[in-house]
């Protein structure tokens, strides 16, 4: 039987002072955590980290309701998941509801941060950007990264942009970035397929037969290679003078 109950992690606590809350969910002993969207200041908690604020208590309340009706109607199917397949099938119940990548890649980058792995967080947060000056919206459907649109969005990722950015202070600054090399643009194309990967991995089981992710743009569009470095090696003469050098 799987349950779900939202709980306050004391070493969560933001630099701001506030906790985000989480869902912990228990499946056959087994556990992991929902990441939400609310967060909770100390005056709104006790002193055991358990909720006491009656209007937060109240959002969350329903939302776990909801949780705990979809783990009802998944019912004998609980027996094949893990609990590491279960928050998926929770959060994304509905089989047609359109995939936002920039939504995931956002809790994508989020999840990066708390593993500690931020290197490989911040080149995810250049892709989300660029996927947003490219298409004009904070909102991208999966199925519009195709191996048509492809081509288009290297061209412009050639050529010199303009953009707008929100720098420390909140405040709006205007950008120019050139062109990117062809260095440049294999890395880029290559964090957007690590990202499309993820989102595959994250919305897809084979083993259910459960495929919400169809298409792999990446299949008939190569990313393309990086130039060959060139070689820097010493030659013997080089490393001779290096040896008597006083």
């Amino acid at each position: 039987m799987a349950t779900i109950k939202e709980v306050v992690l004391k070493h969560h606590k933001k630099e701001d002072g506030t906790y985000n809350i989480k869902f912990r969910l228990t499946h056959n002993r087994k556990v992991t955590y929902i990441n939400t969207n609310h967060f909770a200041g100390e005056k709104q908690l006790k002193k055991d980290l358990t909720i006491k604020d009656r209007f937060l208590l109240s959002v969350i309340s329903t939302e776990i309701a909801k949780y705990r009706m979809r783990l009802l109607e998944l019912d004998r199917m609980l027996i094949h998941l893990d609990v590491k397949q279960l928050p998926n099938r929770l959060v994304q119940p509905d089989e047609n509801a359109v995939i936002d990548i920039i939504a995931f890649a956002r809790q994508y980058v989020s999840e990066l941060k708390e593993q500690g792995r931020k290197g490989s967080a911040y080149p995810i947060l250049t892709v989300i950007n660029s996927l947003c000056d490219y298409f004009g919206s904070q909102k991208v459907e999966i199925e519009r990264i195709n191996s048509m649109m492809l081509p288009d969005y290297e061209r412009y990722l050639r050529k010199e942009r303009r953009f707008k950015r929100k720098n420390q202070f909140g405040k709006d600054v205007n950008y120019v970035s050139k062109g990117l090399s062809d260095s440049g643009l294999h890395t880029h194309l290559r964090d957007l397929r690590t990202l499309f990967n993820a989102a595959r991995d994250r919305f897809n089981d084979e083993d259910l037969g459960l495929i919400r992710i169809k298409h792999y743009p990446f299949k008939k569009h190569k990313v393309i290679e990086a130039p060959m470095t060139a070689k820097r090696a010493l030659t013997v003469k080089q490393i001779a003078k290096i040896i008597e050098f006083k």
